[in-house]
């Protein structure tokens, strides 16, 4: 009796120590921005007025988040943890008047299988109160250091981390925000995602 007590106890603590980790961020990529807002924008709770095609796919729909968050796309999920603005980036330096953005991303793929990720899948908007949005899409990708030159395939499960460079005008002001658009390879459009940040 005292032993299947002792193996009840085991299972009841493994089973909260489980749901402890779902609840609070087990599979999160990062800590999470503790905030509701930034410059105006409000967080999503995940991805809003989208539309479900025949097949069960969820498109047209879009999620606002920010820096530190962890977001869900259709083969990946993805936090940007943080972006600097810097002058030369493991020999790449910018044009004149030009700066360099350099985001740190984590991936992880969560697509049966293995995702092709290319270096102009994410992109970096600023002065997002202007009327017409200005874009810039990444000139390198690059992890540990590593020129990844211009794609890199994350197998099943895989969790990758990298550095995003982008090049813009020097002069150019915020907020900003990275963005990611899913896009099928039968040509139909996704969701769209905003990494917001000031």
């Amino acid at each position: 009796m005292k032993k299947k007590v002792v193996l009840l106890l085991t299972a009841i603590i493994m089973t909260i120590s489980l749901s402890a980790c779902s609840l609070f961020g087990g599979d999160k990529l990062g800590s999470g921005s503790h905030v509701d807002e930034v410059a105006g924008y409000t967080k999503t709770d995940g991805v809003e007025d989208y539309t479900t095609t025949d097949d069960g796919r969820k498109v047209d729909g879009y999620q606002i988040a920010f820096l530190e968050d962890t977001v869900e796309t259709a083969w990946f999920n993805f936090c940007v943890h943080s972006v600097e603005f810097v002058d030369e980036y493991e020999g790449l330096t910018p044009s004149e008047g030009n700066i360099l953005a350099v985001a740190n991303i984590t991936m992880k793929n969560t697509f049966d299988d293995p995702v092709d990720m290319y270096y102009n899948d994410f992109w970096l908007a600023w002065d997002l109160d202007a009327d017409y949005l200005s874009y810039a899409t990444e000139i390198a990708m690059f992890s540990d250091g590593e020129d990844l030159g211009s794609t890199y395939t994350m197998e099943d499960n895989e969790k990758f981390n990298a550095d995003y460079v982008f090049e813009l005008p020097e002069n150019t002001q915020g907020p900003f925000m990275i963005e990611f658009y899913e896009y099928y390879t039968d040509n139909t459009f996704g969701n769209d995602f905003f990494i917001i940040f000031e």
